[in-house]
């Protein structure tokens, strides 16, 4: 089975750590290679150049939110399965990740159930065309 290829981006050091953790986890059930991004522009950068499967994307940060990182790798990147995280739960934040691309959006803290089924499906139809 092909490892499927995941960008995290955050701009807290300590959600990365614990999105580490939480990969790490997840990469004993589901094949997985996973790079970590507190720069969104760096982010956007490394999908450009490389394959990427899966983005996983906090939505406020500095430099650039979350839902114009998931619109840009859209255009880029059109098969990139987007997953928004944010302590956000408004209709209007939902509705606005969806418009900009977002194929998925999870509440801080992450249910790691939740995101296993997002990466595990991910796999299956990354598997099921190779």
């Amino acid at each position: 089975m092909e490892a499927i290829s995941v960008v995290v981006v955050d701009d807290s050091v300590t959600v990365l750590l614990f999105m580490e953790e939480i990969l790490k986890q997840i990469s004993k059930a589901i094949p997985l290679h996973f790079k970590m991004f507190s720069s969104a522009k760096a982010a956007l950068l490394y999908v450009d150049k490389f394959p990427s499967d899966v983005l996983i994307t906090d939505v406020e940060m500095s430099e650039m939110s979350g839902i114009e990182l998931v619109s840009k790798v859209k255009e880029l990147k059109p098969n990139v399965r987007c997953v928004v995280v944010s302590s956000l739960t408004t209709p209007i934040d939902f509705t606005n990740a969806k418009v900009a691309g977002a194929d998925s959006y999870l509440i801080k803290p992450v249910d790691v159930s939740h995101l296993r089924s997002i990466l595990r499906l991910t796999s299956l139809r990354k598997n099921m065309t190779t």
